[in-house]
């Protein structure tokens, strides 16, 4: 799980590589989002092959942060089952989803002033 920033971006890589995927997964961005002074967050989706609740909450409780600091989250490049997963259970409707950097960046500047 990376954290590089792109340019004001906070760039999370959301995977399936760790041994309790959740938790590790969770406290790993957490960590990352307070020590980051970008509360504009893109979680990149491109790996994962499973959302589980678990992460689903984390993607919750991210998201709370990010705008509990005037911030927000874009997930990116989400498989197309992924994709049906968060359109099927609405969580499409609170997470902009984005296909490459510039969209998510444009998805949060427009989250982020309105």
């Amino acid at each position: 799980m990376g954290n590089p920033t792109d340019g004001d971006l906070l760039v999370l890589d959301l995977d399936h590589d760790h041994p309790d995927p959740a938790t590790d997964r969770g406290e790993a961005l957490y960590e990352a989002l307070e020590a980051s002074p970008l509360p504009r967050v893109v979680v990149d989706l491109g790996g994962v092959d499973v959302l589980s609740s678990g992460d689903v909450r984390v993607l919750i409780n991210l998201k709370r942060s990010a705008e509990a600091r005037r911030g927000g989250v874009v997930l990116l490049r989400p498989r197309p089952h992924v994709r049906r997963l968060l359109r099927d259970t609405k969580l499409a409707a609170h997470f902009p989803i984005a296909e490459d950097h510039p969209a998510a960046l444009a998805l949060l500047q427009s989250a982020c002033t309105a």
